[in-house]
């Protein structure tokens, strides 16, 4: 199906329900007219999308064909070189060049690495065992405090136990 007439379809509909849309607007009762053209606009809309689809999956199923086919051929060439060389020792060669990467160049990496996560981890705990003893300071000075306050108002609770009563105090000085 080819979508260039598909195309051309969707678009004059587009332009007469956009002129519909105008007469509506202006007071002509165009309503039902207005409403089918919108359901040709989507009908034509879905058929296109549809076959963009179907193309592109189509596409996409050629190229995985042709992708897993390389794939089988390389597989069925190790297989023949490896029945080739099943007798004796099985040498491929490998490119030995700056890409190459060695067992002591990783093992180097990873130290490294350990390194790195144990200096983060030690720095980690010292942050919050200073954030431990700021909190231990900040609750011992609420301690002295809550000390303090419960002291001075067993003071008072026993001077006016005893009949002692503090001098009246003026409205303008109030003790806290």
């Amino acid at each position: 199906m080819n979508s260039m007439p598909v195309n051309k379809i969707f678009w004059f509909v587009s332009l007469v329900t956009v002129i519909f849309l105008g007469l509506q607007v202006l007071g002509y009762p165009v309503l039902p007219g207005l409403m089918a053209l919108m359901i040709i606009d989507i009908i034509v809309l879905k058929v296109i999308t549809d076959t963009k689809g179907h193309s592109t999956g189509m596409r996409v199923i050629t190229d995985m064909n042709s992708k897993l086919a390389n794939i089988h051929s390389v597989l069925m060439d190790m297989g023949n070189f490896l029945r080739e060389n099943r007798k004796g020792d099985v040498h491929m060669p490998v490119n030995a060049g700056a890409n190459m990467v060695t067992l002591g160049a990783i093992e180097k990496t990873l130290n490294k690495h350990k390194d790195d996560i144990k200096d983060d981890f030690k720095s980690d705990v010292d942050k919050i065992a200073e954030k431990i003893i700021d909190v231990e300071n900040r609750l011992f000075d609420m301690r002295k405090g809550f000390s303090a306050a419960i002291a001075a108002f067993d003071d008072r609770m026993r001077s006016l136990e005893e009949g002692d009563m503090p001098e009246e105090q003026s409205d303008d000085y109030v003790e806290i």
